[in-house]
């Protein structure tokens, strides 16, 4: 994987990270709100109903108490109200869904008393269902809104890193044009900032190998117009010339030597110089001695050949 692709995979993945902690810290809290909303809506109805008008129960007066729990029984999370006199002469039943489930009910049961004597009691049924249908809501407007976050932030994230990567782009583009043979390549990125130190040290270093290699082929060229010029003037010479390495081996011979031998240079050489010139015998310890001491010697002997 590339070096930009892993920046923007881990700005990614970070971005990613704090939009789901934060999305859950945020739903977590809601929760907790929408939780002590509807506890809190439990606990003032209950306080209600606990004061109650106990005159109108005392009195025995259904319409007034009709009137006071209603009041309650408008709240759409109120499934059910029920309140009996102790007596059961007043038997007061409101309620909206008979078959609410029971995973669905929070039942509280409260009694109904004045100056100590107990006038009757009642009991509210909430439901959950809209509690939790806000929740529900509630839960998937955050992730909705958590997972728009995280779009946006991957979609900034990939231009953004883009812009701010693409010199390091320009870079390896730049070394593999040198590394396949163009060294006039150069480079241009002009961001102001550590890349153009970048850019002027990577020029410079080009400038360098440019003149580097320059240098070099023309050096090259010189030495191979000397050696051709050796080799011309090595193989002119009318007198037989032959250099061979150390073991006595034929490197090269010249042409009045091919001449002298009546063999080809290529049959000559890498073979014994006492095997193609039986004649330099005579002298094998001689030449042995020059290629053993590596030092030059000079013989004025003279060679009849018939």
């Amino acid at each position: 994987m590339k070096f930009k692709n892993r920046v923007i995979a881990a700005i990614t993945i970070s971005s990613v990270s704090f939009n789901l902690i934060f999305g859950f810290f945020v739903i977590k809290k809601e929760m907790s709100t929408e939780k002590e909303r509807l506890n809190s809506k439990i606990s003032h109805y209950n306080t209600l109903l606990g004061n109650i008008n106990t005159g109108s129960l005392w009195d025995f007066d259904a319409e007034k108490i009709k009137a006071n729990l209603n009041i309650i029984y408008s709240d759409p999370e109120v499934n059910e109200i029920h309140l009996n006199d102790a007596t059961w002469t007043i038997n007061i039943l409101m309620q909206k869904k008979k078959d609410l489930k029971a995973s669905h009910k929070i039942r509280h049961d409260i009694k109904i008393s004045r100056d100590d004597i107990e006038l009757g009691e009642t009991y509210i049924v909430y439901s959950r269902e809209l509690y939790t249908s806000k929740l529900y809501m509630l839960i998937a407007e955050k992730l909705l809104l958590t997972l728009g976050l995280i779009i946006i932030n991957i979609i900034a994230v990939y231009f953004i890193s883009g812009h701010l990567l693409k010199p390091i782009d320009s870079v390896v583009d730049a070394l593999k044009e040198i590394d396949s043979g163009n060294r006039k390549v150069r480079l241009s990125i002009g961001t102001g900032d550590e890349f153009s130190e970048i850019e002027k040290y990577f020029n410079k270093m080009a400038c360098t190998i440019q003149s580097e290699i320059d240098t070099r082929t023309e050096r090259e060229k010189q030495l191979n117009d000397m050696h051709q010029y050796l080799s011309s003037l090595f193989d002119s010479i009318p007198s037989i010339l032959i250099s061979v390495d150390t073991k006595g081996k034929i490197r090269s011979i010249n042409s009045a030597a091919e001449i002298f031998t009546g063999i080809k240079s290529s049959d000559i050489l890498g073979r014994d110089i006492f095997e193609i010139f039986p004649l330099l015998n005579e002298f094998s310890a001689d030449i042995n001695r020059v290629l053993e001491s590596k030092k030059r010697y000079g013989y004025k002997k003279q060679l009849q050949v018939s």
